[in-house]
């Protein structure tokens, strides 16, 4: 009896080794599974070969790569990053075309009232853009981006409440033509002397009632007389009180509007004024005078004055004004003729409404 016992366990160790070979064949050590080895262990208990291989064949497996998990974070991080690219430029993105071949046709793009605080670097894309207007917006910073827009002539920038102008303005040499009105600046920065192209520089109040913020200079930011190749320059509703010296370097100044600044030394400022030599359109309206000192007739090369007031208070002065200044055409009744433009026209337009 104890010879047979002795042969039966024999038998059982053969066939349990047999088993686990197979086993091991159906799941190779190599292939990772999903699930816990402790539940495969668990479930294997009381099955045979046959059905543990059809079993672990239905098991999730992960795939046969090294850079799975990397793949995902990959995946997922790019995916974030979608999400906050739309969230920071979708406004800007829903104006471009999507496609780089129409975004080079595109000359003219308003962004004005879209809460915009930052422009994408597809804007890059956009090579014969002319005209870029970002009125009443929130923009922290000017794209960089903007200097590979190299037909870029005009740009608005108007009502985004600026205390200081973004540096980043420095790269658009391009530019003919800027608009920093209704912000909140009380200087202008002297790396604007390095824009050579700008013909025409506006820095006004256009809506002190209404806009978010006033510019504040209480004296003419010297930069400006640092640039002689000015052509136009605006400075509306300002409290401006004098000029400085520098500015008479302003030999190429056509146009000047000082239009509701009440507060400047007018003597001084005509003394100034009178050694531009190129200097043709002068509007002086609602700065609250009658007449005007005595040294405005050194103004000999003025084509046109514009000196609008309420009710036409200043109508006996007018007179007097024609005489000294007998080759100047004065606009001052807008309800006899229609006074120029001169926010809107430009410097030849506003030249010819002169004698």
């Amino acid at each position: 009896m104890p010879y047979k016992l002795f042969v039966l366990g024999i038998l059982l160790c053969i066939c349990w080794s047999c088993e686990n070979a197979a086993i091991s064949e159906v799941a190779p050590k190599k292939e990772k599974s999903l699930v816990s080895p402790s539940l495969i262990n668990a479930t294997t208990s009381g099955l045979d070969s046959m059905a543990y291989k059809i079993w672990w064949a239905s098991l999730p497996k992960l795939p046969k790569t090294e850079h799975f998990f990397l793949d995902i974070l990959t995946d997922a991080s790019w995916q974030a990053c979608q999400k906050i690219r739309k969230r920071l430029f979708g406004t800007v993105l829903a104006k471009i075309p999507a496609e780089k071949s129409n975004r080079a046709a595109l000359k003219y793009l308003d962004l004005s009232y879209q809460n915009i605080r930052y422009l994408p670097n597809d804007m890059a894309d956009l090579s014969n853009l002319k005209h870029l207007v970002l009125k009443n917006n929130s923009l922290r910073d000017i794209n960089a981006c903007l200097r590979h827009c190299s037909q870029l002539k005009t740009l608005d920038v108007s009502t985004n409440n600026w205390t200081e102008v973004p540096s980043n303005l420095i790269y658009l040499t391009q530019l003919r033509d800027l608009k920093l009105v209704d912000n909140k600046l009380e200087s202008l920065p002297s790396f604007l002397q390095n824009l050579k192209s700008l013909k025409t520089l506006d820095i006004s109040n256009v809506h002190p009632a209404m806009a978010q913020g006033n510019n504040l200079f209480k004296e003419v930011p010297q930069v400006i007389g640092q640039m002689p190749w000015l052509e136009k320059l605006l400075m509306e509703y300002l409290p401006i009180r004098r000029f400085p010296g520098n500015m008479v370097r302003m030999k190429n100044l056509q146009v000047l509007s000082l239009k509701g600044c009440r507060g400047i030394d007018w003597r001084q400022a005509f003394e100034i004024m009178a050694r531009m030599p190129n200097l043709q359109v002068l509007d002086i309206s609602f700065i609250g005078l009658h007449s005007l000192p005595y040294n405005v007739s050194k103004l000999k090369n003025l084509k046109v004055l514009v000196w609008t007031a309420e009710n036409n208070r200043n109508a006996y002065f007018i007179d007097q004004l024609k005489e000294v200044l007998p080759n100047t055409k004065i606009y001052h009744n807008p309800l006899k003729e229609a006074i120029p433009f001169i926010r809107g026209n430009s410097v030849k337009t506003l030249v010819g409404a002169g004698k």
